[in-house]
């Protein structure tokens, strides 16, 4: 195929073009940023968490406020782990407790898992999930982007990997549905061939994204 031939066949395919570039660009960022901003969102500036447990429990509402903040209040559209430390409390500490601590007026609280009921001097809204028991375990602090929500979990180090991974596939699944998409809008000799390398690229960023869980 001639030079002039093959810019027309490109030009004649919008939007493989695009959605393979934009993928490459993608899988570029993700290494800058992997580089040079790791840990900016999943961080704490201490690995452990130890004290009383009002002083572990106006930590965790401290951390969780700030995850919701980071993640729009709730708008933003991809789910996202914050913190992660490891907490060792002097004695048990509750949802209840944490709430306390909590700004309800912006981050509302107004069920509490464990105890099964509901507390109705933290806001209208139940935007926190309490999964925490153990005054000394490993806490992550993640927002849901489904259920629209600030998470408190016990994960060990290998549920955390696990965790990361299953991220890294949702993401992958999605840049795969943009190349099924384009590859729908498209017609002629040359999509298949597009559409593989979209597929090769998306495959690319995925092993990256896992990689570095």
């Amino acid at each position: 195929m001639s030079v002039s031939r093959k810019k027309g066949a490109i030009s004649a395919y919008p939007e493989l073009v695009l959605v393979i570039f934009a993928l490459a660009l993608g899988a570029l960022l993700f290494v800058i940023a992997n580089n040079y901003t790791a840990g900016v969102k999943n961080s704490f500036v201490e690995s452990e968490l130890d004290g009383t447990p009002d002083y572990v429990s106006e930590t965790l509402a401290r951390l969780a406020g700030d995850c919701w903040k980071m993640n729009k209040n709730g708008n933003a559209p991809e789910s996202d782990v914050c913190f992660t430390l490891d907490v060792h409390a002097t004695d048990d500490f509750t949802e209840a407790d944490f709430n306390r601590y909590l700004g309800c007026d912006v981050l509302p609280n107004n069920y509490l898992n464990i105890k099964d009921t509901a507390d109705n001097k933290c806001g209208g809204q139940d935007k926190v999930f309490w999964a925490l028991s153990r005054k000394d375990t490993e806490v992550t602090i993640k927002y849901d982007a489904k259920e629209r929500r600030i998470e408190l979990l016990e994960l060990s180090d290998a549920c955390v990997g696990s965790c990361c991974t299953a991220k890294c596939t949702d993401k992958c699944n999605g840049l795969k549905a943009d190349c099924e998409d384009a590859h729908s809008e498209c017609s002629g000799p040359l999509c298949d061939d597009f559409y593989d390398q979209c597929i090769l690229t998306a495959d690319d960023i995925c092993a990256l994204c896992a990689d570095n869980c």
